[in-house]
């Protein structure tokens, strides 16, 4: 007798309590499910005597392969201006960088002196920045030496390194409201 108990704990342990068809991982149940006064969720019923089905299902057991993330936002940076012509200047940058913090100064003076530019940061130290970057990079075919911050995409021209930016960026947004000279 003692046998016999040994086994059937030893297989409950091996494999787990029996579950009925309906409760098993998958399954798709429904549950009655009215909203109360206070929009809490209460099972049992609606003012007007019927019973709203909810479609609920146990997740027990799914595999995260089945997980899917949601899709990160495409950055595009083909665009030089917007559609009304206003001059577009990406900007990536790290909080993190010491280049990119000695160069914000700078480029706070430009923004406030070029409000017809519309300046778009991008800080590489957070998960959105990183992805933009990453978009950017790829869109520009930029070798891993290449890839860097402070980095400026203004009027189809990469520019890295706080000196050239400094140098240099102005005069691209100057030169492009007035080509001739």
């Amino acid at each position: 007798m003692k046998a016999l108990v040994a086994v059937a704990l030893a297989v409950v342990l091996l494999f787990g309590c029996a579950q009925k068809e309906t409760d098993k991982p998958g399954n798709i149940t429904t549950e009655a499910v009215v909203n109360n006064a206070s929009g809490s969720a209460m099972q049992g019923q609606a003012g007007n005597g019927t019973i709203a089905p909810v479609p609920t299902m146990d997740t027990t057991g799914v595999m995260m392969a089945d997980y899917t993330p949601p899709e990160m936002p495409h950055f595009d940076f083909a665009n030089v201006t917007t559609p009304n012509g206003t001059l577009i200047v990406y900007y990536f940058h790290s909080s993190k960088c010491s280049a990119c913090n000695a160069l914000q100064p700078e480029i706070d003076r430009l923004r406030a002196g070029h409000t017809d530019v519309l300046w778009l940061d991008y800080d590489i130290a957070t998960p959105n920045g990183r992805h933009a970057y990453e978009d950017f990079a790829a869109q520009r075919n930029l070798n891993t030496s290449e890839r860097m911050v402070p980095q400026v995409l203004v009027n189809g021209s990469v520019i890295t390194d706080r000196f050239k930016i400094n140098a240099t960026l102005e005069g691209i947004i100057l030169g492009y409201r007035n080509p001739e000279g």
